[in-house]
């Protein structure tokens, strides 16, 4: 239960917390400089190893599978334990103990501690590989029925188990070296917490050992492989919509993994036999339900064995025979299978494409012109992978040089600088002369099969735009761009950008021709019906291929065996590895306890993040900026599917240049919109659905692109945009004119933009002050208008609220329009004090004269103070139309029967924004069923009654009076009146803390009796 999962958490963390300690005391650089008499003894150890060890596995036992998580931190307890174990024989006897219990526990088919054993080897690994080398490789032998193609968990964990094994030890055969000194290194314990008085590590195996332990090892390597050929057999096919396939793909992932390290670290004989074994079996087998997983499986041999990539492609070569130049002869699920095989095989390849150049393009040309769909793609992907393997920058240097010397220092436990061969730098592939020239002549003739293809059919179309994309991703390395001159060398090769121009001009082209026929662009109301019920599927797909075209089509990639994508945790190394817990225990201990093959993969994992910066930098002008507006001006399609994906492609066009936004905004997106708004009293009621895809889409594109920087250049260009949705709200709401009708979910897509825009308010830039208040003025000028919808004047007092607020609370306040203020607030004081109003529209106005009168009491003198004391005359009383309006607002909480309720509409979503950007002090005293609303109003009251004292407006404590002998005087059943009795009060009195005691004295003789009667009335009830 949850108490045995607090105790397994606090001794995961004691044993962490000790080894910590051990680690920051022992280690000589720069040392511990406390007394000795606080240090850990060898005695500490041992007392501490003899406590919990016994815990930890009993933990373990019991626990017998149990979660995940439980056995992760069950089982990183023991190897700090275990590491502290191996520094005492009596304590290191126990441990190997239960280590052996737990490996015999896995000739038990029917045990449930399989995944516990699995991990329990793993952390144990660095330990076992040197003390007990017998033991690990039996460990080895009987976790191979652990590869079960029905349990997918127990199969990652077995499978991580030999990835760690590898990654420890190579898997060189030694029986046959007859040189090997009599004593192995002495290494381990230059990574563990010796005491510097006495303290050793337990004998290790010796040479003899490790000949007899090795001499396994290529039948082991043999028998993973013959394992994993079971076990695809045996697999279904993951689905897309399926949580497990993930889960499912993660297993062949790790078993590739473990492959390619034994292949890469095995002798040359046993290597090349495991070539020549998948070889033959790929050519031989046919399995549509794992293509995915033996791709894998190729791709890693081929990168860890240099002949492997030949001979696996002469095998698919040989088995995809051209009859009259095309592979009609073949089914399409053997043409599929060999043409995939022949990919995975290449994209490797290197040096052994050259040679097969002649049988490569005819294999690739004839899939590019067969009649089958899946099969041209193929062809196209097959075009990606020769590329690939002619111009990426792949390696597969991942291992040691494979010397005998480093293998009996990793035997010993050897670690980071201690491998027994010298650190070098990675070797990459780097393209040679005749691999540059194969690249080149396939990319010109797949620009000639493209322009070709895009003029015919649609399937034709399909695969000329498949293509495309395949040769962008094929020489994503080396040229992604259209850099020339001086800027020809691109930031990750040292060759000149010789295709990039070209290619970029080419296919821009194309694309730039090919979408007008696929859909018309620009604006729904001019566009003519698309042609056939296809086109929008290969309109979207070419939208995609114009955002690949600027980007680079796909950052390029260095090959990362250790990562699982698509499993929740991928990293293979948070799964497979304990040698890095105690990496951050001292801060000089950072690769002490590493091994190199983490450390190269850390240098490739590198590599990957300087990739991804590349396709940024690029100026927003020529073909980029057409290609573009050609994305924009889809993103108002009446086809809503044309519309969400030229939407998407916007944005990811943007991420590359980020500085285009303001641009296309106002040269080509609210253009498309100003058409939206005057054609709404010019449409027919039959093309109603074409404003409404304008509708959502300019609501759809602007929330995720251009909302969010509107404030960016200063309240004047926010609220440009802000006026913009204003006027389409007016448009398709204006009363007593001819227009089409939309529905209303269009509408309300406007309101959620505004209130998007309000929400991403920001006064780091107000901008200049006479531009805003132009804006404004239009807004206000289209208020007046006549048949202007009550929802379209709550829009315009919140965007423009929302600007003048920006300025009038900043240092622009002196610089404000006198005349724009007064009209502002003017129409926010009409709308709380006359009786016909919508609530929403009092909403707003509680909110921004609260903001207005406490910005006029900060500065006395300005402009907002003129106009409130121009509003706001002393002799004219209006708290009693407040507290009506008030009370209004809150028969939408109080259950009122009838009356207006306050979020009863979807422009409520536009209030709530604009008042809950309204910030007010927290008034504990006001808790109720609609909390802010409270808080708002006795702040509007508080503030009120202290505008008017300042002004010794003397008859605010008779209004007082008045207001609350009305209020207190309406019947229980008016509970809203109530409210606003202690809102009111509250407010008052707040905002008398600070009068001189006359004046205190003279409030509470006037209200006092009237709080005393609703008190008493109050108790009675």
């Amino acid at each position: 239960g949850a108490w045995t999962w607090h105790v397994r958490t606090f001794l995961c963390e004691l044993c962490r917390g000790y080894y910590v300690r051990v680690c920051r005391e022992r280690y000589q650089q720069p040392g511990c400089l406390a007394h000795e008499s606080f240090l850990m003894t060898p005695a500490c150890d041992d007392a501490f190893v003899k406590l919990t060890w016994p815990l930890l596995t009993d933990t373990l036992t019991l626990q017998a599978g149990g979660h995940d998580h439980l056995q992760t931190s069950t089982t990183s307890a023991l190897s700090f334990v275990s590491r502290l174990a191996v520094m005492n024989m009596q304590r290191w006897e126990e441990v190997k103990s239960f280590a052996q219990d737990a490996v015999q526990d896995l000739a038990d088919p029917m045990s449930v501690r399989h995944s516990s054993t699995f991990h329990l080897l793993t952390s144990l690994t660095p330990l076992l590989v040197y003390a007990a080398p017998g033991l690990i490789l039996e460990a080895a032998d009987l976790a191979l029925p652990g590869i079960d193609p029905t349990d997918p968990m127990k199969t990652m964990v077995a499978c991580a188990f030999f990835v760690n094994l590898f990654v420890q030890v190579p898997t060189r055969d030694l029986s046959s070296v007859t040189d090997l000194p009599d004593d192995l290194p002495s290494l381990l314990g230059g990574i563990l917490p010796l005491h510097p008085k006495g303290g050793q590590v337990v004998a290790g195996a010796t040479p003899g050992d490790l000949q007899m332990v090795t001499s396994a090892f290529p039948d082991l390597c043999h028998a993973l492989l013959e394992r994993f050929l079971e076990y695809v057999q045996a697999q279904s096919k993951p689905s897309k919509k399926d949580a497990m396939a993930a889960l499912e793909i993660g297993g062949p992932r790790l078993l590739s993994t473990a492959i390619f390290l034994a292949i890469k670290q095995a002798d040359a004989s046993v290597a090349n036999s495991m070539v020549e074994r998948l070889a033959e079996w790929v050519s031989l087998t046919l399995l549509p339900n794992a293509v995915k997983a033996v791709g894998m499986l190729v791709g890693v041999c081929t990168l860890a064995n240099n002949d492997a990539a030949g001979k696996i492609m002469d095998k698919a070569i040989g088995r995809l025979p051209l009859g009259s130049g095309s592979l009609s002869s073949l089914g399409e699920t053997e043409a599929l299978w060999h043409l995939h095989i022949l990919g995975a095989a290449a994209r490797f390849g290197g040096t052994s494409l050259p040679p097969r150049r002649a049988a490569l393009e005819a294999r690739m040309y004839a899939a590019l012109d067969d009649k089958r769909k899946a099969v041209r793609r193929a062809g196209a992907k097959l075009c990606r992978r020769i590329l690939a393997g002619l111009t990426a920058p792949y390696s597969g240097d991942l291992t040691g040089d494979g010397t005998v010397a480093e293998a009996l220092h990793r035997w010993s436990g050897a670690r980071a600088l201690e491998w027994g061969s010298p650190m070098r730098p990675i070797e990459f592939h780097t393209p040679t002369a005749p691999e540059l020239d194969f690249a080149h002549a396939l990319c010109e003739k797949a620009v000639e099969v493209v322009n070709t293809k895009a003029q015919g059919s649609d399937e034709e179309i399909h695969t000329s735009l498949s293509l495309m994309k395949s040769v962008l991703r094929g020489v994503a390395c080396l040229y992604p761009d259209e850099r020339q001159g001086v800027e020809a060398v691109p930031l990750v090769s040292t060759l000149p950008n010789q295709w990039g121009p070209r290619l970029m001009d080419e296919f821009s082209e194309v694309l730039l021709k090919l979408c007008p026929k696929l859909g018309c662009p620009g604006h729904p109301f001019q566009a003519t019906a698309v042609e056939a019920s296809g086109r929008p599927n290969l309109l979207c797909k070419a939208l995609r291929m114009v955002v690949g075209l600027v980007k680079g089509e796909r950052r390029p990639e260095v090959p990362d065996m250790f990562q699982v994508r698509g499993f929740d945790g991928g990293n293979v190394r948070n799964h497979v590895s304990s040698e890095s817990f105690t990496q951050k225990v001292h801060f000089m201990s950072a690769w002490r306890d590493l091994s190199r093959i983490w450390y190269n993969w850390e240098v490739l994992t590198l590599v990957n993040r300087r990739l991804y910066h590349r396709p940024t930098g690029f100026k927003y002008e020529g073909i980029r900026r057409k290609l573009a507006e050609l994305i924009c001006s889809y993103t108002l399609n009446a086809n809503s599917l044309v519309s969400c994906v030229a939407t998407e492609c916007l944005q990811a066009f943007l991420k590359v240049h980020y500085g285009a936004k303001r641009a296309l905004l106002q040269d080509c997106f609210l253009p498309l919109q100003e058409q939206t708004i005057q054609g709404a009293s010019l449409m027919d009621a039959e093309k109603a659905h074409l404003a409404e895809a304008a509708l959502q889409g300019f609501a759809r594109t602007a929330a995720r692109m251009f909302i969010s920087g509107a404030w960016r250049r200063g309240a004047a260009a926010a609220l440009r945009l802000a006026t913009v949705i204003v006027r389409s709200v007016h448009a398709y709401t204006e009363e007593g004119k001819t227009k089409v009708d939309v529905r209303p979910a269009a509408i309300s897509m406007q309101f959620e933009l505004i209130h998007k825009w309000i929400a991403a308010q920001a006064a780091a830039n107000p901008g200049d002050v006479s531009e805003a208040c132009d804006v404004a003025s239009s807004l206000f000028a289209l208020m007046k208008q006549p048949g202007v919808h009550w929802r379209t004047k709550v829009c315009i007092l919140a965007t423009a609220g929302s600007a003048l607020r920006v300025l009038h609370l900043t240092d622009k306040a002196d610089k404000l329009d006198v005349g724009i203020l007064g009209q502002w607030l003017g129409e926010l004081l009409s709308g709380l004090t006359s009786s016909t109003a919508q609530p929403q529209l009092a909403s707003v106005a509680v909110a921004e004269l609260t903001t207005a009168m406490r910005s006029a009491l900060r500065n006395p003198g300005s402009p907002v103070d003129k106009v409130l004391q121009e509003l706001l005359p002393q002799d004219k009383a209006i708290l009693a139309q407040v507290a009506k309006s008030m009370s209004g607002l809150h028969q939408g909480h109080m259950g009122a029967d009838a009356g207006a309720v306050a979020q009863a509409d979807t422009v409520q979503c536009v209030v709530h924004a604009a008042t809950g950007r309204v910030e007010v002090p927290h008034l504990a005293w006001v808790p109720c069923p609609s909390g802010h609303a409270w808080t708002i109003h006795a702040t509007f009251i508080h503030t009120y009654v202290t505008f008017c004292a300042r002004r010794s407006h003397a008859g605010i404590i008779q209004e007082l009076k008045t207001v609350l002998g009305a209020l207190q005087s309406q019947p229980k059943s008016e509970a809203e009146d109530h409210v606003v009795f202690t809102e009111v009060l509250g407010g008052a009195l707040r905002a008398a803390r600070r009068w001189p005691e006359a004046q205190q004295k003279e409030l509470w003789s006037a209200v006092g009796p009237i709080a005393a009667e609703e008190l008493r009335s109050a108790e009675e009830d």
